[in-house]
């Protein structure tokens, strides 16, 4: 057997082509250039990619042409009329020379015996700002036509920009520079094409413009690389049987890899420089140790953490010599000059009983495979465990457990949800909620042991692994020390970050011994921490469980509802205090079913709200309330309750006017009454949509006044046509004094801001003679009236006016 026989299969792990291999001169072009990671590509290599991405590009030059020709005739004629003739043709002209000018370099370059096989750099820059100008031309209707075009102009204008940005950007794909130069102009004139418009979402279409235009950029460029590459591998697989010889003739020299070849014993046959540098020793004692033991040897000085894998890399490779066939790439981590390296052995036996084979370095590689098992498993962010690894560390904790087996190691897993995590993106950006996620993990590493298991499942989630655990009770004060921890103010740049965390604890294996169930439990009983006013740590209980069937049920049902509209209103009036009159009633949402009976408003709506049903809840509500009111008399109004939710929705405006015009309402008739907590985060702008509905006529409410922390601020920033006394207040003015001065001062206030005010929760007739002593002159409750049904408040309603 010749060193032929091993050297094919050593081969494969050389990247021919290099200067090195070749002995071309070399250009100090880059792998950011070409895209050939790393690589040093050689002038003639270089040139014969040139040619190619030009080739490529002039094949589809006469199909560009004709686009473009076509482009400008449609676009002369829609525009014409817009700016004087003489510039839609000056213009005209100077697309269609310069696609001339591309049509004519086509033809002289079809019209030669072959295609061109190198190509000039500057030749490159040519082509670059061939297409830089013409997208240049292009840019120049939406850029200064877009804001004085009509409606049907503008949408021409879009759809050429867009079409032409596509095309254009893909076409040029294979000179990444000029498809971005190209991509990139066109895209900076649509930007100031929206910026000039006066579209109410001009800000929308620029954020949906950009994002789109960053993904065609992206494509363009992964494109551009996938093309380079594939060049690449052409040109490397032509020149294979070239390169193949001139490295079997230099191997011995040349390679990275080291030969080696030992007798019977595993004793070396021969040493040189090389394999004495590859193990750290010299010729004389390679000459006089086995093979194994310079392995073990060498294995004996890694590190504690390492052994285990070497041991058993050892014992592969003991077992592979001395089974007598060949193998290969069997990895051995070894310990040279005090540094950890790892080997890739293949070898084939000899006909005298001995081993020839090529040891490579492969550390570069085995610490690449490191770092991608680390991006697979670990958060790039905290170094935490991710979500992935997260689910497997569970997994190897349920798989062994034998639940009839009494006294089971007690094992808590912990869901943590970190508190206005998403203020602090907003106020300070993701750099800093990224540093600030940081400062929580190390927080959370301190307080665990390194038996628990930290990760970071996603966004501002981390789950945790408590291990040997003595009691319940020890999970939940380590619980309740990491609330406090993160509660901590948070020093990231120069600015003090507050936050909090709320913490769902469930476990193993009592309360779950599947992973699906064990996780399930946990997050309900995070739900429960942040729905008791967060900063809370929760054990899951079994009614929680029972109670989110419950809720499911409920959801499933009123999907159902939805669809056969059968859920009601009932209307309570609000009675004015001084002419005894009824001018408003409010509409209250009410829900029989079949199966689960007569149903809480609070609970369905809550439910609704979760699901994102609380749209469709909301449309028929409203809708039924028009309906109803516009067989009222005229001066009669009726209160609808707006969720926040539903404020979120950007065609909220558009929705109510169109339910008021198909009823044929007048839009004062129609009060919505929203709660502070809608207008807490204004990420949806929903004072603006406020302002949209005020202007259409509508009345607006702020309900339950005097609970939220910043309803006096949202009254000075919004006109409200009517305040709602919440029913906190009302209820306590016999027995508190000082909730009876809090209804004075609202009411006082209200009246110099020239705003109505109804106190709701009127159960008694005492609260009533205070309310009318305080000057108060609309009520609404159950000692006013409770609520009706259309035809009962109908009655009502005629009784009273």
């Amino acid at each position: 057997m010749s060193w032929k026989d091993i050297l094919p299969g050593v081969l494969l792990r050389h990247r021919p082509g290099t200067a090195e291999q070749t002995g071309t001169e070399t250009s100090t072009a880059t792998a950011d250039q070409y895209g050939d990671s790393g690589q040093e590509l050689s002038q003639d290599t270089l040139a014969r990619l040139r040619a190619r991405q030009l080739l490529t590009i002039a094949r589809l030059t006469p199909l560009n042409a004709v686009a473009n020709v076509f482009n400008v005739i449609l676009s002369s004629i829609v525009l014409w009329g817009i700016v004087h003739p003489a510039i839609i043709l000056i213009w005209s002209a100077l697309i269609s020379l310069l696609m001339g000018a591309s049509v004519v370099g086509w033809y002289r370059m079809v019209k030669r015996p072959q295609p061109p096989q190198y190509a000039r750099e500057q030749t490159l820059h040519r082509a670059t700002w061939h297409a830089g100008l013409i997208a240049l031309l292009w840019a120049l209707p939406p850029a200064f036509l877009f804001h004085q075009a009509s409606a049907e102009q503008q949408l021409f204008l879009t759809a050429i920009s867009a079409g032409m940005m596509c095309a254009g950007g893909f076409a040029l794909y294979t000179l990444p520079a000029a498809a971005q130069l190209f991509t990139g102009i066109l895209g900076a004139a649509s930007v100031i094409a929206l910026a000039s418009s006066d579209l109410a979402s001009r800000l929308y279409l620029i954020l949906l413009l950009l994002m789109y235009l960053t993904i065609l950029l992206v494509s363009i460029v992964h494109a551009g690389r996938v093309f380079r590459a594939h060049v690449l591998a052409e040109m490397t697989s032509d020149n294979q049987k070239q390169v193949i010889s001139l490295l079997l003739n230099d191997f011995e020299q040349s390679t990275a890899d080291v030969l080696w070849e030992v007798d019977a014993q595993l004793t070396f046959r021969r040493t040189n420089n090389k394999l004495s540098e590859l193990f750290g020793n010299d010729s004389e004692e390679l000459g006089s140790t086995d093979f194994l033991s310079l392995v073990q040897l060498s294995q004996a000085r890694l590190t504690d953490n390492i052994q285990k894998l070497a041991h058993s890399a050892y014992t592969a490779l003991s077992t592979a010599l001395k089974g007598g066939r060949a193998f290969r790439d069997i990895e051995v981590p070894m310990c040279i000059n005090q540094r950890t390296v790892w080997w890739a052995i293949t070898a084939k036996p000899t006909v005298k009983g001995g081993w020839r084979g090529v040891i490579s370095d492969i550390t570069e590689s085995h610490q690449a495979q490191q770092r991608i098992w680390q991006l697979a498993h670990e958060d790039n962010v905290t170094g935490l465990t991710n979500r992935h690894g997260f689910q497997t560390g569970i997994e190897s904790i349920l798989a062994p457990l034998d639940l009839a087996r009494p006294n089971q190691e007690l094992r808590a897993l912990l869901s943590i949800d970190l508190d206005r995590f998403k203020a602090v993106n907003d106020a300070f950006g993701h750099d800093a909620g990224d540093k600030l996620l940081q400062v929580v993990a190390d927080r959370l590493r301190s307080h665990t042991r390194p038996q628990d298991l930290v990760a970071r499942i996603g966004g501002d989630e981390f789950g945790l692994i408590l291990q040997q655990l003595d009691n319940h009770e020890q999970a939940l004060e380590i619980a309740e020390r990491l609330v406090a921890s993160i509660n901590q103010p948070c020093q990231i740049d120069s600015a003090s970050i507050l936050v909090g965390a709320s913490i769902g604890v469930a476990f193993i294996p009592e309360d779950g011994a599947q992973q699906d169930v064990i996780l399930k439990h946990a997050d309900l009983a995070l739900y429960q921490a942040k729905a008791r006013g967060r900063g809370k740590v929760v054990r899951f209980a079994p009614t929680m469980a029972a109670t989110a069937q419950t809720r499911h049920r409920i959801e499933q049902a009123l999907r159902s509802a939805l669809q056969q509209e059968t859920l009601t209103l009932a209307y309570q009036p609000q009675r004015h205090l001084i002419n005894g009159k009824v001018t408003c009633v409010e509409a209250l949402a009410r829900w029989h079913d079949q199966q689960l009976g007569q149903i809480a408003p609070a609970l369905f709506i809550s439910v609704a709200e979760e699901s994102s049903l609380i749209h469709t809840l909301g449309q028929l509500l409203l809708n039924q309330a028009c309906q109803q009111l516009s067989r009222w008399p005229a001066n009669l109004t009726v209160a609808v309750n707006i969720s926040p939710l539903q404020l979120a929705n950007p065609d909220i405006v558009n929705q109510v006017a169109d339910t008021l015009k198909r009823h044929d309402v007048a839009a004062d008739r129609l009060e919505l009454e929203i709660t502070e907590t809608a207008l807490l985060d204004d990420s949806h702008n929903a004072l603006d949509k406020l302002h949209q509905l005020k202007a259409l006529g509508v009345r607006i409410t702020l309900d339950d006044f005097g609970t939220g922390y910043s309803s006096l601020v949202y009254l000075r920033c919004f006109p409200f046509d009517k305040i709602k006394i919440d029913r906190s207040f009302v209820s306590e003015m016999a027995q508190e004094p000082t909730a009876r001065t809090i209804v004075g001062a609202i009411i006082q206030m209200a009246s110099a801001l020239n705003m109505a005010v109804v106190a709701e929760g009127v159960e008694e007739q005492q609260p009533l003679e205070l309310l009318q002593q305080l000057g108060c002159t609309i009520a609404q409750g159950y000692h006013i009236c409770r609520p009706l049904a259309p035809e009962a408040a109908a009655a009502y309603l005629e009784q009273y006016n």
